[in-house]
Order: structure tokens, then sequence, then C-alpha cells
């Protein structure tokens, strides 16, 4: 084949004298402002183009690569065109070449030339062919991939269905070439197989769509009232025929769906009755069995609940006093937790001599906030303890001013001047140093109000006087 000249298209007239020595393609390329205009002209076969690379043949039947950004020209391989076997390849700095008619392998760096095989290029070619061994692998079940699609494409288009056996099924197939009869059969029985799965699972679907429907459609009849939870099956079968939508369903079905409702209704109308027993304030008192059906016919409560909800007014009784007496168990804990509590403040007001009868500390609710009672009992509690603190103490005052009266008789007396009362004080104040002076007077009164200083003959007066309050002198 002619090589036309660079400038000379094909069909123009040549004259003698107008032909000039062709450039190089090299040396058009670089000079050239449209890469494949200049292939063109050079009558070069362009077969592929991957990025900026151009896979070409030459007239010789050479295939040489140009780059249409860097319009170089080169007879190497780009690594965009090599395969995964030839990347490998190229990272082995040693190549193999024929010399004299034999195969030897050359250092791509050192120009080294050896006979036998390097290690490292036995390790490249062993892992290229790995690598091919895989892809040819990998081609083959893309193969079988295909060739089963296309098998279950002419299953489809022969009309194959669930119910399709393989005597019938064969006479209508054509063989795929490369297929067993095995491979046949087998995606055969894997497609109808398929086909039945799907089947089911579509019909499972709607059977449970319009179990759905029926439970709603029996619901809406029982908030109707067409149906009630006090009629008998019988009566609700004869019902539920009448409706279209229940005919797909069996007895098992209908009985399931009715006993599930009966108990969400059931449910519903016991919370919604005790609801209205527990806002009744008779009802929240123990009454009889014939008391409370009395009390629920006033209360138009149907008599298809009244037994369940006795039942449960018989526990929700019994819980309110189980929970009344653990309340009064606790309550009864806390009291002695709190009495003793008063106890200490008592001691440590007496030893501080703060103690006033009908007095209460300001800080005394802040020292017992840990105890878990009311206000008001704790501020009872206390003034009884203070009470009963202090009289213990009025008696031992009584005892102790009787003793004084009778080791110093004729001087201690109502009417003694203040400073022999002093005196009287000093002394008692060493004995007793926790009550006020004011039980000295009503002690000293009470003394000299009788006869007889003997205490046989009349017993200690009591607590139960207006007591001013007084703090200790």
């Amino acid at each position: 084949m002619a090589i036309p000249f660079y400038g000379i298209t094909p069909g123009m007239t040549l004259f003698p004298g107008a032909f000039q020595q062709p450039l190089p393609l090299n040396e058009c390329l670089k000079n050239s402002v449209d890469v494949r205009q200049t292939l063109t002209e050079y009558r070069i076969t362009i077969q592929t183009q991957k990025e900026s690379w151009l896979q070409c043949i030459g007239y010789d039947g050479k295939i040489f690569y140009v780059n249409c950004k860097t319009k170089i020209l080169t007879e190497e391989k780009p690594d965009i065109f090599k395969t995964p076997e030839e990347l490998i390849l190229a990272t082995c700095p040693w190549k193999e070449i024929e010399q004299d008619g034999k195969v030897v392998y050359k250092n791509k760096k050192t120009g080294e030339i050896v006979n036998e095989q390097p290690e490292i290029y036995k390790l490249v070619t062993q892992r290229i062919q790995q690598l091919k061994e895989k892809n040819e692998n990998k081609q083959i079940k893309e193969e079988n991939v295909n060739k089963k699609e296309e098998m279950i494409q002419m299953l489809k288009d022969i009309g194959v269905n669930s119910q399709s056996t393989w005597e019938e099924t064969k006479k209508k197939m054509k063989i795929i070439d490369g297929m067993k009869k095995k491979e046949v059969r087998g995606i055969f029985n894997e497609y109808v197989g398929t086909l039945k799965e799907e089947e089911k699972l579509k019909n499972e679907k709607e059977k449970k769509e319009n179990r759905k429907r029926c439970e709603e459609l029996f619901s809406q009849m029982i908030q109707e009232r067409v149906i009630t939870i006090e009629m008998v099956w019988e009566d609700v079968i004869k019902i539920i025929k009448e409706k279209n939508e229940f005919l797909t369903l069996s007895d098992k079905d209908i009985i399931e769906i009715w006993k599930n409702e009966l108990v969400i209704e059931e449910k519903k109308g016991i919370e919604k009755w005790r609801k209205c027993i527990s806002e009744n304030e008779q009802m929240n008192n123990e009454m009889t069995r014939d008391a409370f059906y009395k009390q629920c016919d006033l209360m138009n409560i149907p008599k298809y609940y009244q037994e369940k909800l006795y039942q449960f007014y018989l526990r929700d009784i019994e819980q309110k006093n189980e929970d009344k007496k653990r309340k009064q168990q606790q309550d009864e804990q806390l009291k002695k937790q709190l009495e003793s509590k008063v106890k200490d403040i008592l001691i440590e007001m007496s030893d501080k001599r703060e103690i006033l009868y009908g007095d209460t500390p300001d800080n005394f609710l802040l020292n017992v906030k840990d105890i878990k009672l009311d206000e008001s009992i704790k501020l009872d509690l206390f003034k009884k303890e203070q009470q009963s603190y202090l009289k213990d103490q009025y008696l031992n005052v009584y005892d102790d001013v009787r003793d004084i009266i009778n080791s110093n008789f004729g001087v201690i007396t109502p009417n003694m001047s203040t400073t022999t009362f002093i005196k009287f004080y000093s002394i008692f104040d060493r004995r007793v140093n926790r009550l006020p002076r004011k039980y000295l007077e009503i002690a000293l009164t009470e003394l000299y109000s009788h006869s007889s200083l003997d205490p046989k003959k009349h017993s200690p007066p009591s607590l139960d006087l207006p007591l001013e309050k007084k703090k200790l002198i």
C-alpha cells in the first residue's frame, strides 16, 4: 500500500516536481494541532482510545501508542492498556527475551542477561498464573450465570408455573449450548421451587390482610352493638356468616378472632367499670356480695361484668387494708424513732436549762426532718413527750422539796422571805438542776396546802396546771 506524503490527501493529483520528502510521523505529531487528523492523513488505523492514549496499527501491522496530550509515540504498551497480569509483570526487574533462538532473561536496569529464571521472576509468573486462573473461574461463573438467566427466561417464555412438571416442560425446551441435562433440570427444579415459595408467601400475605380486615370489622360490630359480649357463640356465628368478608376464613379462624376480641372488649369494660367503682365513695368500704351487686345494678353495670368486678373489688379492698396496715406499721416505727430523738432533744435542752413547759424549740422540725411524718404528728408527739418528761422531773422535785422542808422544818414556809427562798433554791439546785424555779414554788405550795408532810397521806400533784412559760434562773 502506498504511503501518502505529509500534506497530501488521498485522491489528489501529483505533478512532477510536486513531491517532497515526507516528515517522520513522530516529528509530524510534535507540530500537530489535531493528533487524530494527523494519524488519518498518514492512513494510520486507530483501534481504540483510553483516556489520552490511542492504540494504533501501522502499515506493517505493528501496534503502537500515541498520547494525544503529550504527542508521544511509543511501541511500549502504556499501563492503561495493560492487563492485570502485564501490570504485575511490569513490576519485575527482569524480562523474558529471545537471543540466538534461546529464551533468556534480561535485567531492565543493568542489562545483565542470564539463562535461568531469576527467583523473583518465578514468583511474579506464579502470581500471574494464579490471577489468570481466578479470572478464568470468574469468567466461567459469569458464563454459567448468563446461561442460567437465559434458561430461566426460556422457562418464563414457555409458561412454566409452580404446578409444571419436568416431563411436560422438557418437551418444550430448547437445548442451550454448553449445558448438561442435569444442570438444566436443576435450574428447572430451582425455578419451580421459587415460584411455589412466592405463591405461598403471597397467599399468606393475602390471608393475613383478610384476617386483619375481619378483625377490624368484628371490632366495629362490637362497637356498634351488632354483637355484644353477653352473646353466646351460636348467635354470634349466625351474624358473622351474613358478612361476605368472613367467607374466606375457616370456623377456627373466626372463633380465634372472636376470643381475641372478647378478651379485648372484656378488658376495656372491666377497666371502665372499675374506674366507676373507685370513684363511688360508698363502694370504697367493705361490702357484702349482695350489697355490691345491688350497687352495681344501681350504677347500670351489666350482669356479665359483676362477678369479675366483685373479685377485683375484694382484691382491691384487701390491698387497701394491707397498704393501710403497712402504713400504720411504718408510722409506728417512725414514731419510735421520733420519740427517741425527742427524748435526746429534751435532755439536751434540760442540760442547757432551756426547758419550758408547752414551748417548742424553733429548730425542732429541722432536727427531725429526716423522719417522714406529718409536722402536726411531730409537734403533738413532742408536746406529749415534753409533758411526760417534765412530769417525771416534777415528781422528783416534789420528793426533794419535801425532804428539804422536813430537814428545815419551821424555816421554809410559803411566807418565807426572798432571802430564805434563795437559800432554799440553792440547796435544791445543787441536787436537781434540770427544772424551772416555778416548779419549786408549786411543789412548796402543794406540800403546805396539806395538814401533814407525810407522803403516805397524800399523792403528788399532777402537772395538769396552767404553768406559765418561764426560763430557769
